[in-house]
């Protein structure tokens, strides 16, 4: 029984290369080739063999010609029926030309997945990194250090005289003047940092809790002086009820 090998038409990209392919493949001129894609379907081989039919369509697979494989007369083939052009050239590839084939592209998409994969594992260390180094910090800040106020320090030893007293408050009023030129100080080099060569986390957090310190001593001391005062002026009231009473004996 003989075949006949029925063009329907292409896939190319480029009509031209493809009517050029065309020609090539089948022995024919490009004029020749371009009429019979425009009167398709058209037959391009007729009375072949089996096998040599089944070569013609898979040539022409190669070039994305759409074509069938017709017994003569267009009846049904008996033992086979035909088929589409891209079933009949997957079946002459044998498995290790597929194999072949396939290769090269499974080794790219294989290096492409280990890179993408490769990137995530390095983004998600580094985040999880600096997001625990962050809550360390934040969870581990010391609280100011608590001075012990000359009030509480003195309630054991002997009492103050109103002399001592206004020398203690005067002290610590120098002392606060003092913490208030470093924190103005630390804030000047925080600014001059930020806008000079860049600052990351680290130092920043470094700078506010120079400065939280700082106030806390300021606290500290200003709660020592509101004793101090309020001492003072137990003892002055005391003085004057005593100056009072020996008056009017």
């Amino acid at each position: 029984m003989s075949y006949t090998v029925k063009l329907y038409g292409h896939l190319s990209d480029n009509p031209e290369r493809f009517h050029q392919q065309l020609a090539d493949l089948l022995g024919i001129d490009v004029e020749h080739a371009t009429a019979l894609v425009r009167d398709v379907p058209v037959i391009v081989r007729q009375g072949l063999p089996k096998e040599q039919a089944e070569r013609m369509a898979a040539g022409l697979g190669v070039i994305r010609a759409l074509c069938l494989i017709e017994s003569e007369g267009n009846e049904p083939e008996p033992e086979e029926p035909a088929k589409p052009l891209s079933t009949a050239f997957a079946e002459e590839m044998t498995e290790p030309e597929e194999e072949e084939n396939l290769r090269p592209g499974r080794m790219w998409l294989g290096i492409l997945l280990g890179g993408v994969a490769l990137i995530l594992i390095v983004a998600s260390v580094s985040f999880f990194s600096m997001f625990r180094k962050t809550y360390s910090e934040n969870r581990d800040t010391p609280s100011p250090p608590k001075v012990q106020s000359a009030a509480e320090t003195d309630s054991a030893k002997e009492p103050l005289s109103e002399l001592q007293f206004k020398e203690r408050i005067a002290s610590l009023e120098e002392k606060i003047e003092l913490i208030r030129a470093q924190i103005k100080q630390t804030e000047d080099d925080e600014a001059w940092a930020r806008n000079g060569s860049g600052m990351d986390l680290e130092q920043m957090q470094k700078y506010r809790q120079d400065r939280a310190n700082l106030h806390g001593e300021i606290s500290t001391h200003v709660r020592e002086i509101k004793q101090l005062k309020a001492q003072l002026h137990g003892m002055e009231v005391r003085s004057g009820a005593q100056t009072g009473a020996g008056q009017n004996r």
